[in-house]
C-alpha cells in the first residue's frame, strides 16, 4: 500500500529485534548468537591443579537479572540505562529468554556496537494499558545495519517473572517514524549541492550503490535537474540494485526519485532522521 504524501510514513509494527538492529542483520538468531559467543572478558583462568584434591575453580561472577516492581518501570529503567549507557543494568531488565539468547552482559554490550542508542523518550500510554513509549535514537544508514530510524513508538511486552517484571524483546513492536516521502526531492537536491560543492555528504559515507562513477558526471553537468514524485523500491525496474547492499528490509525504507536534467538518472534514498538521504543513482 502506498504511503499517503501529507503524512510521516510509519512502519507496520515489527520485532524490537528487527526493527532496532537487533535481528539478524545485526546480530544474527539467538542460536546463532549461542553458537558464536566467546567466552566472557571477565572469566577467570581455572589454576592447574596442584594435587588429588587441591583443583580450584573459580566461575566469573553473572549479572543477575533484576525484575521491575511494575511493567512501566521495568521499560523505564531499562530505558534509562540504555540512555546512560549502563548495559549491565538494562540486561538485567531483559528476560530469561532473551538473556540466554544473548549469553552475558559482555555480549549484550558487544551488541551495542551496531544496535539503535537511545537518546530520549516519553510515556505514551494510560494506566493499565500496555507501556508505550515513543523514543528517540541517533539515526543511522550504512550497509551494516541499514536504517535505524530517528524515532519511534514502542509497544512493550513485559514477562511476569522473578518476582516482578523484565522485557520481553521478541515480542515487543516497533513502529518507526520516517520523514514524509515529499521531502525527497529537498533530499536529491542537497546532495546534488553537496556533490557540486566537494562538500562531504551528510547521513550516508557510505559508497554510493547503483552507479558509483556517476555522481562525479553529475557534479559536472551544466544545467538544472529536477526531482519528480517519489515511488516504492518495489515499483522501481531494478530493486535489487539496493536489495543486494541493504537487505531485503530495504522494501520498507527506499525511496526512488527519478530527476530530469542534463544527465537523467533515478535516486535511491534512505530516511535519515528527518530528512532524506541519496545513497544510490542509476542512470536513466
Amino acid at each position: 500500500m502506498r504511503t499517503p504524501r501529507n503524512r510521516k510514513f510509519v512502519v507496520v509494527a515489527v520485532t524490537l529485534a528487527a526493527a532496532l538492529g537487533l535481528g539478524a542483520a545485526a546480530c544474527g538468531s539467538d542460536s546463532k548468537q549461542a553458537e558464536t559467543r566467546q567466552p566472557s572478558k571477565n572469566a577467570t583462568k581455572v589454576p592447574a591443579a596442584k594435587g588429588p584434591n587441591d583443583a580450584v575453580m573459580t566461575v566469573a561472577q553473572a549479572t543477575p537479572q533484576k525484575p521491575a516492581a511494575t511493567a512501566l518501570a521495568a521499560v523505564t529503567t531499562y530505558l534509562d540505562a540504555e540512555i546512560a549507557g549502563r548495559f549491565e543494568d538494562s540486561f538485567a531488565l531483559l528476560s530469561a529468554k532473551d538473556r540466554d539468547g544473548i549469553g552475558s552482559a559482555d555480549a549484550w554490550r558487544d551488541l551495542h556496537s551496531s544496535s539503535p542508542r537511545v537518546t530520549y523518550y516519553s510515556v505514551a500510554s494510560k494506566a493499565n494499558a500496555p507501556v508505550v513509549t515513543e523514543t528517540t535514537f541517533e539515526p543511522r544508514v550504512d550497509e551494516t545495519v541499514g536504517v535505524i530510524p530517528g524515532s519511534a513508538a514502542i509497544t512493550w511486552t513485559t514477562v511476569s517473572e522473578g518476582g516482578g517484571f523484565t522485557i520481553n524483546r521478541a515480542k515487543t513492536e516497533v513502529a518507526a517514524h520516517y520523514p514524509d516521502p515529499s521531502l525527497t526531492a529537498a533530499g536529491v537536491t542537497d546532495w546534488l549541492k553537496q556533490i557540486t560543492a566537494d562538500d562531504p555528504p551528510v547521513g550516508y559515507l557510505g559508497s554510493i550503490v547503483g552507479q558509483p562513477d556517476l555522481p562525479p558526471k553529475l557534479a559536472k553537468a551544466k544545467g538544472a535537474f529536477t526531482p519528480g514524485e517519489p515511488i516504492e523500491l518495489s515499483d522501481w525496474s531494478t530493486p535489487e540494485v539496493v536489495t543486494n547492499a541493504f537487505g531485503p528490509e530495504a522494501g520498507v525504507w527506499a525511496r526512488i526519485v527519478h530527476v530530469d536534467g542534463p544527465i537523467a538518472f533515478d535516486a535511491v534514498l534512505a530516511p535519515f532522521g528527518n530528512q532524506w538521504v541519496v545513497v544510490g543513482v542509476v542512470a536513466t
